[in-house]
């Protein structure tokens, strides 16, 4: 079952390109439903963002990505299959929660 902000290979040969890793944002609690909200994350060198705020920068593998949340979005739970999971950047919660907060409120 995935975990919030645990971080999963894309395997959709459409967008693994861009955004080869997806973060699972939905709480544990809400593990009960079908869905699930997940956020890209881009190769820092792969894109030059100016909108750092909404966009924290988290370390996946020794490389640095964007947490994309311009792009949040949803994925089937049956989707999300275990083999792809990387690992649990829970370590970077305040920064992607602030990041959240900032594009939904502007605070």
């Amino acid at each position: 079952m995935p975990k919030q902000f645990d971080v999963y290979r894309n395997p959709s040969a459409k967008t693994n390109k861009l955004w080869p890793f997806y973060l699972i944002l939905q709480n544990d609690y809400f593990d009960d439903l079908t869905t699930r909200i997940v956020v890209p994350l881009v190769s820092k060198n792969d894109i030059d963002l100016n909108k750092k705020r909404i966009t924290p920068l988290v370390k996946i593998n020794k490389s640095d990505f964007y947490v994309f949340t311009p792009a949040i979005t949803f994925l089937d739970a049956k989707k999300i299959n275990n083999k792809d999971f990387i690992c649990n950047i829970s370590s970077s919660r305040n920064e992607i929660i602030s990041a959240l907060d900032a594009i939904v409120t502007n605070t």
